[in-house]
């Protein structure tokens, strides 16, 4: 029998405060490819206030191996999601502990090689299928994949913006288009004609798409471009050329600039379109991810072969060397997890309407949520178990414009998967949090 909501313990406080909260990072996760077809993918944990590394977390907790070539993951909604891309496999872990919470075999729906993970909306995800044609479907609530989506030859990177995802189409290295999905709909709308090779993307703070393309290394050979999609016209407004063949790009907007990983690190000043005189860093890192919370920093791997370890070097966006430490066998794609704000500032009324993602996430057995009102309005704050039934009532009545904030104690609530959804007039907002007993 669900239990009524007069027996939770729910502690509201509303804080009346507005700002940018400037994220704290608490744990970086690298993902290591590992040696193809040997099944020895890992993953290594730094702890940047110890300094601590813990090399192969998954097999440690879990007791089996992560699987051939992890790629890529992304935390969503408190869960993180690793995509194995040899093995066809998306491993759903808690980043806290690191306990494996669901296996996916992609290959069971009709995909393959599973190479990026994007969220979309607040419950559904894509996942790229490399060495196929198509983008599945993700439903975050379940868990499940619910269908696919043709794009085209080879789908690698994806990106969001204006309701659009935008996939950039390898076609194994011949590929020189970008497939638009209408996100509502699950459908490919459009294909954007663009440079030899488009792999990854990323979406600014004013909503353009950033793509970069590696270019042919067949005949006639290509080097790299730097294109920028305006998604109001689904068209490339600008490019800029790339001597080389560019491997990685990473956005830092509050210094106007794009990193691009290129036999070294080079800085494209994202204004001008033009690239600094000298490189960030000359040294052939393998991959590169941009931290842009508190103590923003430049986290470049190292790969010497596929049968040692490799290493992590942490960059000041000076291109200082701040500390490095040791990871597994092919390390590539950092994942970072962030803790709560660091501060709150100013008195300034909030400009939009927001449902924050609640801290912590896991959590045992509270937690904080915060949430933005553009204007004053009634607001109903509730939580739902997977099954539809609601569970609590967080909050209810007028509430003024700007930031509110409160803490959840889910008093006897049982493990798992909740829903919380914001209703402000017109406006609402659904995120998901995750009790662990």
């Amino acid at each position: 029998m669900m239990q009524k909501i007069t027996s939770l313990s729910v502690l509201l406080m509303l804080v009346f405060a507005a700002g940018l909260h400037a994220q704290q990072l608490e744990k970086v996760y690298v993902l290591n490819q590992g040696a193809f077809l040997q099944a020895n993918a890992s993953v290594t944990s730094w702890n940047p206030a110890t300094g601590q590394v813990q090399q192969n977390v998954f097999q440690q907790v879990n007791g089996r191996p992560l699987g051939d070539v992890a790629v890529h993951s992304a935390l969503i909604n408190g869960l993180l999601y690793i995509l194995v891309s040899n093995s066809d496999t998306i491993e759903i872990v808690n980043p806290e502990t690191f306990a494996s919470m669901k296996r996916i075999f992609v290959d069971d729906f009709g995909g393959s090689s599973p190479q990026w993970i994007e969220q979309v909306s607040d419950t559904k995800a894509y996942v790229s299928n490399l060495t196929g044609t198509t983008v599945s479907v993700l439903d975050l609530v379940t868990n499940e994949i619910t269908g696919s989506i043709e794009v085209g030859p080879n789908p690698e990177g994806i990106a969001v913006s204006g309701g659009k995802a935008y996939v950039a189409l390898t076609d194994f290295g011949n590929g020189q288009q970008v497939a638009v999905i209408d996100i509502a709909t699950d459908t490919r709308t459009a294909l954007i004609d663009v440079h030899d090779n488009p792999r990854f993307l990323h979406t600014g703070s004013d909503g353009r798409v950033w793509l970069m393309s590696t270019g042919s290394f067949g005949i006639p050979e290509s080097d790299g471009k730097i294109s920028i999609i305006d998604p109001a016209t689904d068209t490339v407004t600008a490019t800029v050329d790339v001597p080389g063949k560019p491997q990685r790009i990473q956005l830092n907007e509050a210094d106007n600039i794009l990193y691009v990983l290129n036999n070294g690190i080079m800085k494209l000043d994202m204004e001008t379109l033009t690239f600094a005189d000298d490189k960030l860093r000359d040294f052939a890192h393998f991959g590169m991810r941009f931290w842009n919370g508190d103590q923003p920093r430049i986290f470049a791997t190292t790969a010497p072969d596929f049968s040692s370890a490799g290493s992590v070097t942490v960059l000041s966006t000076d291109g200082d060397v701040l500390t490095s430490f040791t990871a597994g066998i092919g390390p590539d794609f950092v994942q970072f997890v962030s803790g709560g704000p660091v501060s709150v500032g100013g008195d300034e009324i909030a400009s939009g309407f927001r449902l924050h993602q609640n801290y912590p996430n896991p959590f045992n057995p509270a937690t904080v949520i915060s949430y933005e009102l553009p204007e004053a309005a009634e607001v109903r704050l509730e939580v739902f178990n997977l099954m539809g039934q609601r569970v609590a009532v967080l909050d209810a009545g007028f509430r003024t414009a700007g930031a509110h904030q409160l803490r959840f104690d889910a008093g006897t609530l049982a493990s798992g998967i909740y829903l919380y959804r914001l209703q402000a007039g017109s406006l609402s907002a659904t995120r998901r949090m995750t009790l662990v007993r």
